[in-house]
């Protein structure tokens, strides 16, 4: 098995900035055996097995640590819907991405920007999902845009 390093090498950012980043250095589609462990590595903090664990559950869904080993270990290729329902709030992953990396298939940017954005949206609280709700409406009005243009514009990116 290739080394953590070798399959994440490390990106050194330019002087004068102290974040390191991870980076993907395999062509193709990611495994989710991959795909998991740069999620939990690069989460801010980095969390454990054990983390992953607890924050699944925190939501209602039970993932035993050791299984997530098993994923990121490549020794559980297909978990279930409700192992990657699990992972998706375990890791703070989009759900619709984490669906397509353990499905072999990729999804449409758009796609993927729509569901950060609903998962961001999610994690917030109610009063503050509101003001969300007011500010997107308040740029939204302030743009001229109507209900019919929000449409036309996110068909448009669909398509693209």
């Amino acid at each position: 098995m290739q080394p953590l390093m070798a399959r994440f090498p490390l990106n050194v950012p330019s002087e004068g900035t102290s974040e390191v980043a991870l980076v993907r250095s395999s062509p193709g589609p990611e495994k989710l055996k991959d795909y998991v462990r740069r999620k939990r590595l690069t989460h801010d903090p980095p969390l454990s097995l054990q983390d992953v664990q607890d924050r699944s559950a925190r939501h209602g869904f039970k993932i035993d640590a050791s299984y997530v080993s098993k994923i990121e270990n490549g020794h559980k290729r297909n978990p279930g819907a409700d192992a990657l329902v699990a992972l998706h709030y375990g890791l703070e992953a989009p759900l619709l991405e984490l669906i397509s990396v353990a499905a072999g298939k990729p999804i449409k940017q758009s796609d993927a920007e729509d569901e950060q954005l609903l998962s961001l949206f999610h994690q917030l609280a109610d009063e503050d999902r509101d003001l969300a709700v007011k500010l997107l409406r308040t740029q939204v009005k302030a743009r001229g845009l109507t209900a019919a243009d929000v449409k036309s514009i996110k068909k448009s990116r669909r398509v693209a």
